[in-house]
């Protein structure tokens, strides 16, 4: 037996959820797609996933400057640009090396023979002929070398900007990471607190009703409220997850 209150009550209660589980329901399925193309499995295959989500406390990686700092330098799209700052640097030196002259130094030996007997090979009358050159090339084009000189060090001050700019944004989303990550720790323990608090309601909630204190909608929202302590409790560990998985693509591991 049940008030009309209670009737609407629960009416209402169950209304609310009707969208969030049809969100969830998509959610699943959108989810499992991108795991079927990063694991290079067909769309129309099917998986079944296992496990459950856990938070391990002891992880380590090191002190946030550390980490920061370890992102900042190691990352491999840093060491691409260093790499290209480096043959940029090399080729400011060979356009001002344009400025001086070459010289050029060449010789040719030529050592032949001219024979149509029988006698062997070594008592051949052989001819030699040296030849020896020295050559200097000087480009006074100053104008043009000067315009190159000038373009190569643009492009090892665009790579010092671009390095600076792409340090400056992985610091961002290691901070980001790294804060997000904390926070999730803090929700993590403050939401098993919250669990233990709803696993105790519940069994008062139960007690109350077998006396006859309490009905059966009271019953239902103290198992709704515990539902929900245990789902902001696993979505702390899932914005952990992520963060930490953030991290180790960051860290390269």
């Amino acid at each position: 037996m049940a008030t009309e209150f209670d009737y609407l009550r629960a009416k209402v209660n169950l209304e609310n959820t009707v969208p969030v589980l049809s969100k969830s329901e998509r959610d699943l399925e959108i989810s499992r797609k991108f795991l079927l193309n990063e694991m290079g499995l067909k769309d129309r295959q099917d998986i079944e996933v296992l496990g459950e989500l856990s938070y391990d406390s002891t992880e380590v990686w090191g002190s946030t400057e550390y980490m920061i700092n370890k992102i900042a330098e190691n990352y491999i799209e840093v060491r691409q640009l260093n790499t290209l700052k480096s043959i940029n640097e090399e080729l400011v030196k060979i356009d001002k090396a344009n400025y001086l002259p070459k010289l050029n130094l060449f010789a040719q030996y030529v050592l032949f023979s001219s024979e149509n007997d029988d006698q062997p090979l070594m008592d051949y009358r052989f001819g030699n002929t040296l030849f020896v050159g020295l050559g200097i090339r000087w480009d006074l084009n100053l104008f043009r070398n000067s315009y190159k000189v000038d373009q190569s060090e643009i492009e090892v001050k665009k790579n010092d900007e671009q390095i600076a700019q792409l340090k400056q944004g992985l610091k961002l989303r290691s901070e980001s990471a790294i804060i997000a990550l904390e926070d999730a720790k803090e929700r993590i323990i403050s939401r098993q607190k919250t669990v233990t608090l709803a696993e105790r309601s519940l069994e008062l909630a139960n007690s109350s009703y077998r006396a006859g204190v309490l009905n059966q909608i009271d019953v239902q929202a103290a198992e709704l409220s515990l539902s929900g302590s245990r789902l902001a409790y696993f979505q702390a560990i899932y914005d952990y997850q992520l963060a930490k998985a953030e991290i180790e693509k960051l860290l390269e591991k």
